[in-house]
């Protein structure tokens, strides 16, 4: 073989080599499971919750409510409004919703202006005393456990709203 030639099969294996690789990689499933970066933790499949929600183009922190509102409700509720704020110029892209089946507390809608109230439906495919993040097409995708103490509900905040901005960036709709 000529020296030509061995250097022709060099410069073409170089380009070929790596896209043989990747495909292989892919195809033989070598890279699932890997590090993720959202910080809630991700339902797969997401749940559809179309019926609850309006057509209307936002996403949604959507916070389920327990029957009884204690210290975890409360920061939720106060978590939830903070972070929609934190969001500054993205925020009206955002709808911060509560979901409650009984009877959410006198004044509460009042200490949490920010915030929409709605009564939950029996059919929604959604457990009490979780946050939520759903799109604009009513798929609900990341779910949060609440806290009951300032700091750890205030971190839970933090991850909440990285995983927003990271949603709203990539996101071609709401």
């Amino acid at each position: 073989m000529t020296r030509e030639k061995r250097l022709l099969l060099g410069f073409l294996a170089l380009f070929i080599l790596p896209i043989a690789l990747a495909q292989l990689a892919f195809m033989q499933g070598w890279l699932k499971g890997g590090p993720t970066t959202n910080k809630g933790e991700l339902l797969s499949p997401p749940l559809s919750a179309q019926a609850l929600f309006a057509d209307d183009h936002h996403w949604r922190l959507v916070y389920v409510m327990p029957a009884q509102c204690g210290a975890a409700c409360r920061e939720s509720l106060y978590i939830l409004g903070q972070a929609h704020l934190a969001l500054g110029k993205e925020m009206a892209r955002v709808q911060p919703l509560v979901l409650a089946q009984a009877p959410w507390p006198d004044g509460l809608e009042a200490a949490y202006p920010a915030l929409n109230f709605r009564r939950l439906a029996a059919t929604v495919p959604l457990s009490g005393d979780r946050i939520y993040i759903a799109d604009p097409r009513g798929f609900v995708m990341l779910r949060y456990q609440p806290r009951a103490v300032r700091a750890e509900s205030l971190l839970l905040g933090k991850d909440m709203l990285t995983d927003l901005k990271k949603l709203l960036k990539q996101s071609q709709i709401g």
